[in-house]
This record gives C-alpha cells, structure tokens and sequence, in this order.
C-alpha cells in the first residue's frame, strides 16, 4: 500500500492470508468492520475503523507502533497475547472483549 488507503466497505483477512507493510505511514481508513483471521503486519501507522473490529480468529498482529481508532459504535473483540500497541476508542461507548 502507499501513502493513504481507503475502504468503503468491510476488511477481511482471510485464514492463510497476510496483511503486510514494509514501511511506516501507511494510513488505512475502514468505512465498516475488520475480521481477520491471517495475520496482519502493520508498521508505524494509523488504522483507523468506523465499525466492529474482530481479531478473535487471528494467526498473529504485528503492528508495531499503529495506532487503532476505533469511530464508531463498535465492538472490539481480541484474543489475549494478540498486542495492540495503541487503541483510540472514539466515542466512550464501545465494548472491549477479550478471549
């Protein structure tokens, strides 16, 4: 990805699948929820997701020093050991599960 990416819609990353940046400054805009279910490698940048968030089913998060922001009135759900270095969670009425 270069620069500034933005998706409309929904982001799956799919059992087997990777996610990967090799630098920092990648911006990643979400218009609705992310599941992933790969691995997501993330570097130095800011995801930021105006719907659900679900890593429950994640191979591995490596994002190093990314920030999340969470928009909207959503749902945060983790398993424990997976690291979020940062998590922005805009408005106060969100939900953080983990399993």
């Amino acid at each position: 990805m270069l620069g500034h990416t933005t998706i409309d819609t929904n982001l799956t990353i799919g059992s087997g699948t990777t996610l990967t940046t090799s630098g920092s400054n990648y911006n990643l805009s979400i218009g609705g929820n992310v599941t992933i279910s790969g691995t997501l490698t993330y570097n130095n940048s800011t995801i930021t997701v105006a719907g659900n968030w679900d890593s429950s089913g994640a191979t591995a998060l490596n994002i190093g020093q990314s920030t999340v922001s969470i928009t909207g009135d959503s749902t945060i759900t983790t398993k424990v050991g997976l690291i979020i270095s940062t998590i922005s969670i805009l408005p106060t009425r969100e939900r953080l599960r983990f399993l």
